[in-house]
């Protein structure tokens, strides 16, 4: 698996590049700043489309906090739910060892990805993510921004929920 350092990465949206520079700008310890360093102020218009996550084991990453944008678009809030249940049995393995490579490497991701709809709907959109720090100091969150969404038609979210994603693109973004 390869890295791209992050001064050459090709951002692909202005949110992606805003946000991925944001979290750049945050105070460090060993290559990862802390959650609380995090002033949702400061990138305010990209808000809608963040999500925290939580490391809990290789099992389970729990959805802390999700955007209001990220809900409309999901027809659900699936806070407090683990996320790798959005992921088809065939992907879940792969999307535990990248979320948990991003923790132990560390490393960014940007990815392009595709939600299923019960009624077989796409929704196409692009994520940026980066892992933080808790408040004991412990690397075991992620957050990302989503943006630049995409449908395959129309439909109405509540009644037509997002109920698998998977990755159509990534690219790891070395932190070093």
């Amino acid at each position: 698996m390869s890295f791209s350092e992050f001064k050459i990465v090709q951002w692909i949206t202005e949110e992606v590049e805003e946000f991925a520079r944001y979290w750049r700008s945050l105070p460090v310890t060993n290559a990862i700043p802390r959650q609380s360093d995090f002033d949702p102020a400061a990138i305010r218009r990209l808000l809608p489309g963040i999500a925290i996550y939580e490391y809990r084991n290789e099992n389970e990453f729990v959805c802390r906090l999700m955007g209001t944008g990220l809900v409309d678009n999901f027809g659900q809030d699936i806070t407090d739910q683990n996320i790798l249940d959005m992921w088809g049995d065939a992907d879940r393995d792969v999307a535990s060892i990248m979320l948990r490579k991003m923790l132990e490497k560390p490393c960014g991701v940007i990815a392009r990805t595709v939600g299923h709809t019960a009624s077989g709907a796409t929704i196409r959109s692009v994520s940026v993510g980066f892992p933080l720090r808790d408040k004991d100091d412990v690397a075991n969150r992620l957050m990302f921004q989503t943006n630049n969404i995409e449908y395959s038609g129309s439909r109405i979210a509540r009644e037509d929920k997002v109920e698998r994603i998977e990755v159509e693109q990534q690219v790891l973004l070395s932190l070093l």
